[in-house]
């Protein structure tokens, strides 16, 4: 493995996005799905990280390490994660962990590519549940794996991870809308 603070700062990142989405669920619900699905992508492109450094660039063939090491590089999309996580690791991802995943990069890129009037103004109590919902869903498989199966990969950021789960818990009042 490449550099042990190269690989924590993956999930140090990934923390950050998901703490951000948590604080912006009820405000800024658009930027909640963005950051949220930024968070999902950088921790399992972190697990893929843990095997090589070179599998989560879009091109293998093309690893140069001191590129990578300055940024300088084109990473994988969700999908090909998961995909070389089950390919390469190899790692079985549950089908039902896939579609929620799934669901939330579809809902990241619609708000980022196109227009969506449900999200100006005011974010609407419905909105924001069904948000949140998506999230829970799709947060639960993941959380499962990081402290499951991933644990030894993720045992320096488990505490960090815990308490953005946390966070996540206090909002389940959403689910009731």
């Amino acid at each position: 493995m490449v550099d042990k603070r190269l690989f924590d700062s993956l999930p140090v990142n990934a923390i950050d996005f998901l703490n951000q989405s948590i604080e912006e669920i009820q405000t800024k619900p658009k930027y909640a799905v963005i950051n949220f699905c930024a968070s999902v992508e950088l921790l399992l492109k972190a697990r893929l990280m843990d095997e090589h450094w070179a599998l989560i660039l879009k091109d293998p063939d093309k690893a140069d390490l001191v590129k990578f090491r300055q940024g300088n590089f084109i990473s994988i999309s969700m999908e090909d994660a998961i995909a070389r996580l089950e390919k390469v690791v190899p790692e079985s991802i549950p089908a039902e962990a896939k579609k929620s995943l799934d669901q939330v990069r579809k809902h990241r890129n619609s708000l980022i590519h196109f227009f969506n009037p449900g999200y100006v103004g005011k974010p609407k109590k419905r909105v924001v549940a069904e948000i949140f919902a998506e999230q829970c869903k799709a947060w639960y498989h993941l959380h499962k794996l990081l402290t499951e199966r991933w644990q030894p990969t993720f045992k320096k950021h488990l505490n960090k991870i815990n308490d953005a789960n946390r966070k996540m818990l206090r909002l389940r009042p959403f689910l009731r809308v």
